[in-house]
């Protein structure tokens, strides 16, 4: 980590519909409004990566070389994705920059209920991703817009948390 101060990267995929990007965009404004971090931003339907189907075949396409330094520079994720069910762009993102979600904290955030924030959650667990360290969800139609931003702040605290913690030797 450099002498700034920690980097989240909002993931989310816009073309999984209005819902995500919104609660994307909520949670950036929050970081922002916080000044205790910075936040980006990240399109995956914008960013157009190709299947991961087997990213070790051929040269890097100009997508994932243009998407990965913004999830290399991230000391954390925030994931959003809409329903129960994880956007293929993730799952490529993941794919392709495998080495830089691994060691890195992740919190879900789902535009839906608190049984798809459960379903979704279980398929990410199953990616080789850092530890999720927060699943929320947002209730689009039924939440104030208190609740949101207080559910966002647990979020980001959560993963400032994990962030500045000293990390602990590992015991043989």
């Amino acid at each position: 980590m450099d002498d700034g101060p920690p980097r989240v990267a909002i993931v989310f995929d816009g073309a999984g519909g209005e819902e995500g990007r919104a609660a994307a965009v909520r949670i950036a404004d929050r970081a922002v409004h916080r000044g205790d971090l910075e936040a980006d931003l990240l399109d995956l339907a914008e960013a157009a990566l190709p299947e991961a189907a087997d990213p070790c075949a051929g040269p890097v396409p100009c997508a994932v070389g243009d998407l990965a330094p913004w999830l290399a520079d991230a000391d954390a994720f925030a994931v959003v994705t809409a329903g129960d069910d994880l956007p293929a762009g993730l799952r490529d993102a993941v794919g392709w920059c495998a080495d830089t979600w691994r060691d890195k904290p992740i919190a879900l955030v789902v535009a839906g209920d608190r049984t798809d924030a459960v379903r979704a959650g279980a398929l990410l667990r199953s990616l080789p991703v850092g530890p999720v360290v927060m699943t929320a969800s947002l209730h689009g139609g039924t939440a104030t817009d208190r609740w949101c931003e207080d559910t966002a702040d647990r979020l980001l605290d959560h993963l400032l948390r994990r962030v500045l913690r000293p990390r602990r030797p590992r015991t043989p």
